[in-house]
Formats: C-alpha cells, structure tokens, sequence
C-alpha cells in the first residue's frame, strides 16, 4: 500500500498571488504597449505550471520497493528500499539518507504539512 505525503498549502497559495502579480503586469503590458506580451507572461505561465504540478503531485510517496521525494518539477529523488542502509531527522525540517554505497543525501522537507513530517519521521524510522 503506497503511503502519499503532501504539501503545505502555503506554498501553492504563494504561488498564486505571484502569478496573480504576473498576469496583472502581462495585461497591463498587453494594453499599454504594442500588444506584445512580454518576459512577465512567461513567468506567469511558469508559475500556474508549477501550481499545478504542486497540486496533482504529492511530496513524498512511499511504495512497497520505493520512495520518491518530488522536490520540485525538475528536481526528484527516488531510493530503492533496499539500497537504505540508514535514515537520519537532524532536525523538524530535514531528512538524511544514507545509502549502503556510502552516499548521503539532505533532503529539506519543510514543504509538508507539519502533521505529515511527523508521519514521514514516523514512518521512515519504522522501515530503516
């Protein structure tokens, strides 16, 4: 059974207001230049992108043979069960993995909810 942790709604709201602002200024762009739209759209369209892919896709999803840490669009983790020699929580807002090859991996995880760190703490300690 696949464990899924999501992401504070915190950082999708943020991501709003600023595509708001974005597409606020691509308009004005819009109206008072040469019907151009300029670098602002881009952005705008980057962003309500990553809004969301930060919806449809949870931060952490721990299968029976896997975990997958999607930290951002182009920027995943993703570890063999069996390959985990140790899980480490220096503090509330990281994780550190170590793998049996010897490399080590810090991983932030502020971007979940406060109750799903404490689930993913949890959880992970249980396995490793």
């Amino acid at each position: 059974m696949d464990k899924i942790f999501k992401r504070n709604p915190l950082y999708t709201v943020l991501f709003s207001i600023a595509a708001i602002v974005f597409i606020g200024i691509s308009y004005n762009e819009y109206i008072s230049t040469n019907k151009v739209f300029g670098i602002s759209s881009f952005v705008a369209i980057v962003l309500i992108f990553n809004i969301l892919w930060s919806i449809a896709t949870p931060f952490v999803k721990i299968t029976s043979e896997k975990i997958y840490f999607k930290i951002g669009i182009i920027n995943s983790r993703t570890f063999n069960l069996n390959e985990i020699a140790s899980v480490e929580f220096p503090n509330e807002k990281n994780v550190v993995i170590s793998r049996k090859n010897g490399s080590v991996y810090k991983i932030n995880i502020q971007t979940l909810k406060k109750e799903d760190r404490t689930k993913l703490k949890e959880e992970l300690l249980k396995r490793f």
